[in-house]
């Protein structure tokens, strides 16, 4: 019984610590800079105006971002 603790434990401390680096290891690259686009003409079916711009030139954008 004691040798089943004792490798019980074991176990959970090889879980914890395999856990521990598979987190550390797994993070997301983050980069800085500037991303150059070609010029784009949009235009639609329906007729209006655009009544608001949400984002300025030079704004940071992400997916979030409605």
């Amino acid at each position: 019984m004691k040798k089943r603790t004792i490798y019980l434990i074991l176990l959970m401390l090889v879980l914890i610590a395999m856990a521990a680096l598979f987190r550390a290891h797994n993070q997301y690259l983050l980069l800085q800079g500037e991303v150059d686009a070609p010029e784009v003409i949009v235009s639609s079916k329906a007729k209006g105006r655009v009544v608001e711009r949400l984002i300025e030139r030079g704004d940071d954008v992400n997916r979030d971002r409605r």
